[in-house]
């Protein structure tokens, strides 16, 4: 869809500020346009208060109400293996103790997990949890199933609260672009948007399209591909236009609910599931409980005639 050099115009590129994900960006652009000496446009948020390609309670103050209550929920009833793994990394007598006070009082493994993971790579001492068979994956899996509860509100209200407040602002311009371009006969247009973000933003992405495998956390450098086909040469019949989700290489989207089982889904069916989430009033969905009370409050006292 792209050709050996770049063309402004037939791509856009979007990264969060973070450097790494600039970085990453930039490592792709690479690889597809080897030759091109000129720097590529690439759009990066100038603050984190606009920052909406991860669930952000800067860009949206309800999203930090929803993390709350999704950690009491997983504090109040951790996954069944959590406390087994605490017993079993408490007995190594090797995990500095600030951080075993926190996996002990408050099960919190995401850290913890991010710190085990990197130091893995590097070949680095785990502090004893790789001699322990199991354990590292064990707190793997509970580091991913807390960040699930987090996503999540901590209940299953609450989780269609968070697909509208997290991503569901991103989820929505990734609608509208399918529209556009399912309707363009112009051979000009944006074939290929690349976005370089967050395992935080892989994961609540697969929640709302109802695909997370629970406990999996994405592997580095993971990728989902959303791929927009168009039936008709001159690619004017929008309403047949077709999308398959391919998700680290492979094709998920027979896994959508509601995409119908197939490999490749009407481009319609799938904004229809996005929009469940859409949301409409950005400013109405961000609002925490304390905002919507005092709304309510302003509202009650004005006077009718």
């Amino acid at each position: 869809c792209v050709g050996p050099s770049f063309e402004p115009g037939r791509m856009t590129v979007r990264s969060t500020n973070i450097p790494r994900c600039v970085a990453s960006a930039q490592g792709v652009l690479d690889g597809l346009f080897p030759s091109t000496t000129e720097p590529i446009p690439l759009r990066i948020s100038n603050t984190n208060e606009t920052e909406y390609l991860t669930p952000n309670k800067n860009f949206c103050a309800v999203v930090g109400e929803l993390f709350a209550a999704g950690r009491a929920s997983w504090r109040a009833s951790p996954d069944a293996e959590v406390a087994e793994a605490k017993v079993q990394l408490r007995a190594l007598g090797r995990i500095p103790e600030d951080i075993m006070a926190k996996i002990e009082s408050a099960s919190e493994f995401i850290a913890f997990r991010d710190v085990l993971i990197a130091l893995n790579a590097h070949g680095q001492d785990l502090w004893g949890v790789g001699t322990v068979p199991g354990l590292l994956k064990r707190v793997d899996r509970a580091g991913t199933l807390e960040v699930e509860r987090l996503m999540k509100g901590g209940s299953a209200d609450s989780a269609a609260a968070m697909n509208s407040a997290g991503l569901g602002f991103w989820l929505g311009e990734l609608s509208d672009r399918w529209t556009a371009r399912s309707h363009s006969t112009s051979t000009d247009a944006t074939t290929l948007s690349l976005v370089s973000a967050h395992d935080t933003t892989l994961i609540p992405i697969l929640i709302a399209l109802g695909v997370m495998e629970s406990g999996v956390w994405p592997d580095y450098a993971s990728s989902i591909i959303f791929e927009l086909y168009s039936r008709g040469e001159d690619g004017t019949q929008g309403l047949d236009s077709q999308v398959r989700v391919i998700y680290n290489d492979e094709v998920i989207t027979h896994k959508i609910p509601g995409a119908g089982g197939s490999e490749y889904v009407p481009v319609r069916k799938l904004q229809d599931l996005i929009d469940t989430f859409r949301p409409r009033d950005l400013a109405e969905v961000c609002m925490t409980s304390q905002e919507k009370g005092r709304v309510a409050a302003n509202e009650g006292g004005k006077d009718t005639f």
